[in-house]
């Protein structure tokens, strides 16, 4: 969790999409980066004035005068390289290092969750979230409906009483277990079919063929 408020600090590069490992992508990613433009951070989520995620969250807008604090998954965001998101990742970071005076609930176990620390640093800088039209990474949380064939590209399901498209899908353990199972079976088909290597084969070959120097 502090490797992931410090990733300005770990990038190489000048636009960077991170995403959880028990995430599967369904489409091509280049939509998000359209999104995301010369924004410092990118992430979908509600803003949120009271109830529980965490943490107290009216307590916890009136501690650091806050107008909203955002709930949203960290499975997937966006930022860009620069001085701003790197304020805003350190901002999460010195909240982490308080995290006591927030009363944040642990999960799984003994372990911080990063969300609340993130959503504090997005209000203390003003960054809303995105909206997404249904396009941006879900969990399967509280979801209904729900129809993924990796191999096709598909990802449709009911959340929060809309239909999604989600381009990428973050499985987060055991909400998602056995659909994780199933599309990670399916990938799995689909790379090692002995057809589909053979076709591949047949490219490489037809390629290089193409490209191979013509005697004069």
């Amino acid at each position: 969790m502090n490797t992931k408020l410090k990733l300005p600090y770990y990038t190489p590069f000048q636009k960077t999409l991170y995403l959880d490992a028990d995430s599967l992508v369904y489409g091509s990613l280049d939509y998000y980066f359209d999104v995301l433009n010369d924004a410092p951070v990118l992430y979908h989520g509600e803003l949120l004035t009271s109830g529980d995620w965490y943490m107290d969250i009216a307590a916890v807008c009136q501690k650091e005068q806050l107008p909203w604090l955002p709930k949203f998954n960290s499975g997937m965001f966006l930022f860009n390289s620069g001085k701003e998101a790197a304020a805003i990742f350190d901002t999460a970071y010195r909240s982490l290092q308080n995290s006591a005076a927030y009363g944040i609930d642990c999960f799984r176990g003994n372990m911080l969750p990063d969300e609340p620390f993130l959503a504090i640093a997005f209000a203390k800088h003003g960054i809303l979230p995105t909206e997404d039209h249904g396009r941006f990474s879900y969990t399967l949380i509280n979801a209904s409906s729900i129809n993924l064939n990796i191999k096709k590209g598909m990802a449709r399901f009911y959340k929060n009483g809309c239909i999604v498209h989600p381009l990428a899908v973050h499985f987060c353990g055991r909400f998602g277990d056995f659909f994780y199972r199933r599309e990670k079976r399916r990938l799995a088909s689909y790379i090692d079919n002995p057809l589909s290597r053979l076709v591949s084969s047949c490219f490489v070959l037809i390629r290089n063929f193409v490209k191979r120097p013509r005697k004069k």
